[in-house]
C-alpha cells in the first residue's frame, strides 16, 4: 500500500469520527440546549433584568415548541429529564416573581408610611 493511500485513509476515518462525533440527532441538541440554558439561568439569574427574563423565556419557549414537535422521539428517560430542567426554570420565574412582590409590598410600605405622616403633618397645621 502507498504512502499516499494510508494518508487518504486515515484522513477519511479521521474524517468520518469527526462526523459521527460532532452530529447529535435534534433531540440530543434540544436537550443539551435546555440544560445550557437552565443552567445559565441559575448561575446568573441574581443580576438578571427585566429585559434578561423576557429574552429567556423567549428562549424557553422556542425550545418547548421543539419540544412538542418532537415529543414523540424521546425515550421516557429524556422526557422526565426535559420535565425536569423545565420545571426547574418555571421554579426560578416562580421566585423571581415572588421576590419582585416582596421588593413592591416593601415599597409600597414605605410609601403608605410616608403619605400617614403627611396626612398627620398636614391636619395638624
Amino acid at each position: 500500500m502507498s504512502k499516499y493511500l494510508v494518508i487518504k485513509w486515515i484522513s477519511l476515518l479521521a474524517f468520518g469520527l469527526f462526523f459521527c462525533v460532532s452530529c447529535q440527532s435534534r433531540e440530543q441538541n434540544l436537550i443539551s440546549s435546555l440544560e445550557t440554558l437552565v443552567s445559565d439561568v441559575e448561575k446568573n439569574k441574581s443580576e438578571f433584568t427585566e429585559k434578561d427574563w423576557e429574552l429567556t423565556d423567549k428562549q424557553m419557549v422556542q425550545q418547548l415548541s421543539e419540544y412538542k414537535e418532537l415529543r414523540a422521539n424521546f425515550t421516557d428517560e429524556e422526557r422526565t429529564r426535559i420535565d425536569q430542567l423545565v420545571g426547574k426554570y418555571a421554579g426560578f420565574r416562580v421566585k423571581n416573581a415572588v421576590n419582585d412582590f416582596t421588593h413592591a409590598l416593601q415599597d409600597f410600605g414605605e410609601q403608605f408610611k410616608g403619605m400617614l405622616n403627611e396626612i398627620t403633618d398636614t391636619t395638624h397645621k
